[in-house]
């Protein structure tokens, strides 16, 4: 995959409105693989940073290989979201890797975006391998 990415990953998160959630779940045509997981999940943002319009978290793949169950939201204060069905952006990097974010997303393809949960343990694992159960650093 595609490492280099400099664009933060916006920080929204959203509790899942879970009786709507697992509705929506028993009802796919293609369920997920763990609706119970819905039960005490939240959807985070995928978006870059910054971005304008709704946040968006993709929640599970849809019947046919060309779209995906999206949750939309905004920090309104009103806790409106919805559902969305969704096509994939069928823009793809140069070295072939798809963005997986939905058609007509904001800028900032998904390769380009940098989770700051992944970044944050990874630094983390660094600094401090022992925590992580791995050998610490040799001096070297």
């Amino acid at each position: 995959m595609f490492s280099h990415r400099s664009l933060p990953q916006c920080t929204a998160l959203r509790r899942l409105p879970v009786p709507e959630t697992l509705l929506r779940t028993a009802a796919a045509g293609e369920p997920p693989e763990d609706p119970v997981w819905f039960a005490n999940g939240y959807a985070a943002c995928e978006l870059a940073e910054g971005h304008d319009g709704d946040h968006a978290d993709h929640l599970w793949d849809v019947e046919g290989p060309d779209a995906a169950m999206w949750l939309r939201w905004h920090d309104d204060g009103g806790g409106g979201h919805r559902f969305a069905t969704l096509a994939w952006c069928t823009t793809a990097h140069p070295g072939g890797d798809p963005c997986e974010l939905y058609a007509g997303h904001p800028p900032g393809h998904s390769w380009a975006v940098a989770d700051p949960t992944h970044e944050a343990l990874t630094a983390d694992m660094a600094a401090h391998p022992e925590h992580w159960g791995l050998p610490p650093h040799q001096p070297g």
